[in-house]
C-alpha cells in the first residue's frame, strides 16, 4: 500500500513537471512571437528608397540645363503632339471593361 502511494507521488511529480515544461515552451513561443512581429513592423516602417540629395545636385554648369527645364522650354509643335498621341494610344493598354 504505501509502494502504490509513492507511485502516485511519482506520477504526480511527472506530471507537474510536465506540465510546467509545457508552460515554460509556451512561454517562450510567446516571446519569440512578440519579438519577432516587432521586427517586423520595423522592417515595414522603413522606406525602400530614402532619396538623399546635395547641393550638387541643383547647381546648374555652364551649357547644361536640367532635363526638365529643356523639356519645358522648348513645348512640341502641334502636329508633334497629334502624332505622339497617336504613337501613345498605339501603345497604351486599353483597360475598357464589357460583359
Amino acid at each position: 500500500m504505501a509502494a502504490s502511494i509513492h507511485r502516485e507521488e511519482d506520477n504526480q511529480e511527472e506530471e507537474m513537471e510536465k506540465f510546467y515544461a509545457l508552460l515554460e515552451n509556451i512561454r517562450a513561443m510567446r516571446d519569440y512571437l512578440r519579438s519577432r512581429n516587432k521586427r517586423m513592423k520595423k522592417e515595414a516602417a522603413k522606406p525602400v528608397w530614402k532619396p538623399r540629395f546635395e547641393m550638387e545636385d541643383f547647381k546648374e554648369e555652364a551649357g547644361v540645363c536640367s532635363s526638365a527645364i529643356s523639356v519645358t522650354s522648348n513645348p512640341p509643335k502641334e502636329g508633334e503632339r497629334r502624332h505622339g498621341k497617336e504613337a501613345e494610344e498605339k501603345n497604351s493598354l486599353d483597360l475598357s471593361l464589357s460583359l
